[in-house]
């Protein structure tokens, strides 16, 4: 299962950011013909291209700020939807954490009990682990001290 991580709050900022520059994109005047330069006929002609040009941009202006508006409508959607799944998980999360530990008091828990358990170890593993200790101890010291005092 993938996980998605959305902030409500950020996606209706969006969505209102593009109704501002939508608004300011359609704000601007359309320009619907161009003059032409000179009274020649290459003047007019491309007059007529540019104008054509014009016509044919604010037929895709159109086109696009019908799909900015629905963008922005589903956007706003998005946003409504995350924050109600929000709302709702909290509730039900909230209600289902009545009772449960503390991530700090369950760490204090899991330390307590490895040292209480490392501790028993000592205990229990001392008595056994003194003996031979000791036994190597009486075993090397002699022989290391004979060995400083009379070098090979």
């Amino acid at each position: 299962m993938s996980a998605v991580f959305a902030v409500p709050e950020l996606i209706a900022a969006a969505a209102d950011k593009l109704v501002a520059i939508d608004s300011t994109l359609n704000g601007a005047a359309p320009i619907q013909a161009v003059p032409p330069a000179a009274a020649d006929e290459v003047s007019q002609n491309i007059a007529q291209l540019f104008s054509q040009h014009a016509r044919d941009y604010q037929k895709v202006a159109g086109q696009a700020a019908a799909y900015s508006q629905q963008f922005v409508q589903h956007l706003s959607a998005a946003a409504r939807a995350y924050a109600g799944a929000d709302i709702a998980n909290a509730s039900v999360l909230g209600t289902a954490a009545v009772g449960l530990p503390s991530f700090d008091s369950l760490i204090d828990t899991v330390t307590t009990l490895f040292f209480q358990v490392a501790a028993a170890a000592y205990y229990l593993l001392f008595p056994i682990l003194l003996p031979p200790i000791f036994l190597a101890l009486a075993l090397w010291l002699p022989l290391a001290f004979l060995g400083s005092v009379f070098p090979l």
